[in-house]
C-alpha cells in the first residue's frame, strides 16, 4: 500500500534550510517548432520564393518580347489636331512594347495639351494601341478688357482653355471684345448674354449678317452688347436683354429694306429699346 507523501515532503529545500516550490514552468516548456513544422514552413517559403521568381520572369518575358511590339496606332476624335501632333504629344517611343507601355502616363500627356479635354488609351493585343481624344469645342475668341492685345479661346461654358496662336483656325468663330476678366461672376454673366445673342443670330441665318467675316461683339457695361463692322451697318446696338425680340425686329427691318430695294448704307442700328428701332444713315 502506497502512501501519498505529505505536501511538506514534496517541497525541495534551498540552501540555508528554506523550502522552494518546484519550477513548473521549466518542466512544462517545449520547443516552439517541432521538426515536422520546420519542414512545412520551409516548403512554404520555398514555394513563395519560386512563385515570385516565376512571376518576375514571366513579366520580363512579356514586356520584353518582340511579339507585343506596337505595330499600329489608331487615333479617333481628332478634328483641330492632326495625327502627327497627337503622336508628338503622346511621346510614345519607337518599337515600344504594348504590355510595357504606361497607359496612364500617355493619357496624362495627351490631356496636358490645351486642345484635348479628355483622352483614353487602350491596348488591343497583340500589336495595336488605340487613342481616343475628346477635343475642346471652341465657341468664340475673347479679348479681355484689361488685355486688349491678347486673345483666348473659350468654349460654350465660357471656360478659357488656351491663348490664341497664329496657326489656330480663327476664320469661323466670332470675337468678343472687352470681356471682363477680373470678376468671375460678372464675366460669366456677360458671356451668357453674348452667347444667347450669337446663338440667335446664327439660328435665324440672316444672309446680311452671315456675309463676310464672323461678327465682332463688343461688351460695354453702360451700353450693353453691340455688333461692329457688319455687312449691313457699321454698328448694331442690342443693349442688355430681350435679344430674341430685338433680333426679330432687325430681321423685319432688313426684310423691309430688301422689299423696297433700299441700299443706302447704314451707320448705326439702335435696338436698345425694344419698342422702337432707330436707324442712322451713313455719312455721305
Amino acid at each position: 500500500m502506497s502512501v501519498k507523501p505529505a505536501r511538506s515532503d514534496r517541497l525541495s529545500r534551498k540552501p540555508g534550510g528554506r523550502r522552494a516550490k518546484p519550477n513548473r514552468k521549466k518542466q512544462e516548456s517545449r520547443p516552439w517548432l517541432v521538426p515536422g513544422q520546420v519542414r512545412t514552413w520551409g516548403l512554404r517559403g520555398a514555394g513563395v520564393l519560386l512563385l515570385a521568381l516565376g512571376l518576375v520572369f514571366t513579366h520580363d518575358l512579356i514586356t520584353q518580347s518582340a511579339y507585343f511590339q506596337i505595330h499600329t496606332i489608331r487615333i479617333q476624335g481628332e478634328e483641330y489636331l492632326d495625327r502627327e501632333r497627337i503622336l508628338q504629344q503622346a511621346a510614345i517611343p519607337e518599337k515600344s512594347n504594348l504590355m510595357a507601355l504606361n497607359l496612364r502616363l500617355v493619357r496624362l500627356r495627351l490631356e496636358a495639351h490645351p486642345w484635348i479635354r479628355e483622352a483614353a488609351v487602350t491596348r488591343r493585343l497583340p500589336h495595336t494601341l488605340e487613342i481616343t481624344v475628346m477635343e475642346e469645342e471652341p465657341f468664340a475668341i475673347v479679348h479681355p478688357e484689361t488685355m486688349p492685345d491678347k486673345a483666348f479661346w473659350a468654349n460654350r461654358d465660357g471656360r478659357i482653355f488656351k491663348e490664341l496662336e497664329a496657326d489656330d483656325p480663327v476664320h469661323a468663330y466670332p470675337r468678343m471684345r472687352d470681356l471682363p476678366f477680373s470678376d468671375t461672376q460678372n464675366r460669366h454673366l456677360w458671356f451668357s448674354r453674348a452667347r444667347t445673342l450669337l446663338d440667335l443670330l446664327q439660328e435665324n441665318e440672316e444672309p446680311s449678317l452671315s456675309a463676310g467675316p464672323p461678327p465682332v461683339l463688343w461688351i460695354d457695361p453702360d451700353l450693353g452688347l453691340s455688333l461692329s463692322d457688319t455687312a449691313i451697318a457699321a454698328r448694331i446696338l442690342f443693349g442688355f436683354s430681350d435679344f430674341r425680340e430685338k433680333n426679330l425686329k432687325l430681321r423685319t427691318l432688313l426684310q423691309h429694306r430688301r422689299e423696297h430695294r433700299q441700299t443706302t448704307p447704314m451707320d448705326t442700328i439702335d435696338l436698345v429699346r425694344p419698342d422702337r428701332v432707330v436707324v442712322i444713315p451713313a455719312a455721305a
